[in-house]
């Protein structure tokens, strides 16, 4: 069975993707509130258009 296989079918499982996704949001909010992680935005100033 190939590796790709392999994650497929471990995410089929919906519960367990689920508890994957929760715990690595609550251990990267509690890593943000401690100051380990920096922000992933930051201002930055750009002169030039702005029509997007």
């Amino acid at each position: 069975m190939s590796i790709w296989n392999r994650i497929v079918e471990w995410f089929s499982d919906r519960s367990e993707r689920d508890r994957l996704v929760r715990n690595f949001n609550n251990s990267a909010k509690e890593a943000f509130i401690n100051g380990i992680v920096l922000p992933l935005r930051f201002p930055v100033f750009i002169i030039g258009k702005s029509e997007f």
